[in-house]
């Protein structure tokens, strides 16, 4: 039976057919921050801040664990120093135990959601520069801890140039695969390889249709799309024009083991039937989830990894430019974004100079130890 609510809350959360295991049901917290809430939802500034929808229901979500907490502690349900302290250790301890161990951004937008709301209450001014501080520490914690994604790029080596010469590998590859349904698999990789890396997509938004969000226009494929992030009232208008270099993986698509002057009329009917960029040999659209799952199969990256990609390639090839240019390719905007991937470059670029030192190391060391030059080449004694 579904579980029945007294009063109204703002973003209803998903029921579930168990009960929470580490929250409570927003209608239990206490009627103080259930009025906040609603204040809230309705774009009413409380402290001198608003909240928009995308964050309240994040600062919801926190405040029913943080709620559950106390309640299993035994104690009141408050927004005190005592109680985020036994909060932030059952965070922290959570985190540690998931599969990519303790993640200190993770612990941080936990505190991040509470200090805001205890802004947006107005509580005590002790209580918020309380807050703030943790805040802060952590923050820092989170800077000196390499984001995941850099840790999956130095552990492959992947480039943005290196997927995309694995995309020209498996396309030129085709000439001596016998087996039909193969081919179609291969070509379906090569696109995925060959389009993403520079047009990096969420995977929310990674899904394409030909005449929907992919168009043939002045002789080159434009991917047209509105950009809707979680819960985000205003989408972007992303437009991004595909060099040929990128847009041949989807002529190879179209085309398959026809003739190549079917192309253009191949384009127009793909486009006028809507027809998606994937399909299965027997022509049945692909899960959304398949992009994201071939791309990880064939690079052992996340699919995500690819805007980290492109921006660190970018903005060692080309400096500022180029992080903006990743930016209008990764639908980004804002001067905070541009600051975390300059930083994040900064990072990727460190991993590989020390790889890089490491290899000159390890070079000289067999030089002397066998005789060799680095090359390994046996010098003559």
């Amino acid at each position: 039976m579904p579980r029945k609510t007294g009063t109204r809350s703002p973003a209803p959360p998903k029921r579930y057919s168990g009960r929470r295991k580490v929250s409570i049901y927003p209608d239990e917290l206490p009627v103080a921050w259930q009025e906040g809430l609603v204040r809230a939802s309705r774009g009413l500034p409380g402290g001198g801040i608003v909240i928009t929808p995308k964050i309240l229901k994040r600062t919801r979500e926190k405040l029913c664990q943080l709620a559950w907490s106390c309640r299993e502690a035994g104690l009141p349900i408050t927004l005190s120093e005592h109680s985020v302290d036994r909060f932030q250790a059952a965070v922290s301890e959570r985190s540690r135990l998931g599969k990519n161990g303790l993640r200190w951004a993770t612990v941080r937008a936990t505190i991040e959601e509470l200090h805001r709301f205890a802004r947006f209450l107005e509580l005590d001014q002790s209580l918020v520069q309380f807050l703030a501080g943790r805040r802060a520490i952590l923050e820092s914690r989170e800077r000196c801890q390499k984001a995941l994604k850099h840790f999956e790029l130095a552990r492959t080596g992947n480039t943005t140039n290196r997927v995309l010469d694995m995309a020209d590998g498996l396309l030129d590859g085709l000439v001596a695969v016998d087996c039909p349904l193969k081919r179609h698999r291969i070509r379906n990789a090569a696109c995925i390889l060959g389009v993403y890396p520079i047009a990096p997509l969420r995977n929310a938004s990674a899904y394409l249709v030909l005449g929907k969000n992919l168009f043939w226009v002045h002789d080159e494929w434009v991917i047209d799309m509105k950009i809707q992030k979680t819960q985000s009232r205003n989408p972007h208008h992303l437009v991004l024009p595909l060099a040929f270099d990128h847009g041949k993986f989807i002529d190879a698509i179209l085309v398959g083991d026809g003739p190549e002057t079917m192309l253009a009329e191949r384009r127009a009917q793909a486009m006028s039937v809507r027809r998606p960029l994937f399909v299965l040999p027997n022509g049945a659209p692909v899960a959304e989830s398949y992009i994201p799952r071939i791309f990880k199969t064939l690079t052992e990256n996340s699919f995500t990894t690819t805007r980290t990609m492109l921006h660190t390639n970018e903005a060692i090839e080309h400096g500022s430019e180029g992080t903006q240019y990743s930016m209008i390719s990764c639908h980004q905007r804002g001067r905070e974004i541009e600051k975390k991937y300059q930083l994040d470059t900064l990072a990727r670029t460190a991993v590989m100079r020390r790889q890089s030192a490491g290899r000159s190391r390890r070079a000289r060391y067999l030089a002397h130890e066998y005789g060799s030059d680095v090359s390994g080449t046996q010098i003559a004694k």
